[in-house]
């Protein structure tokens, strides 16, 4: 099917959305957020930089916002924090 001059299609979004980034690594945490800092300045140390992080938060009460907060501006990739 074909779209208007300068009009896309919802599979023309969806497939730029999908070349965005390679993958997405997903991370699950419940109170570690000494370990989830580790986690996170690990990625940050790879060369291979095409991918977002995604960190899942299971209702942690050990600080774990407050640690991802101070050193989010520190990363070199995407980093999305779904609670």
């Amino acid at each position: 099917m074909k779209t208007a001059i300068g009009a896309s299609s919802a599979a023309d979004k969806y497939a730029h959305e999908l070349t965005a980034t390679v993958g997405s690594i997903i991370i699950v945490t419940f109170n570690c957020s000494r370990t989830v800092r580790e986690y996170l300045h690990s990625l940050n140390q790879q060369r291979f930089r095409d991918f977002e992080v995604i960190v899942v938060d299971n209702g942690s009460a050990d600080g774990r916002t407050e640690v991802i907060a101070s050193i989010e501006p520190e990363l070199a990739y995407p980093l999305k924090i779904l609670p």
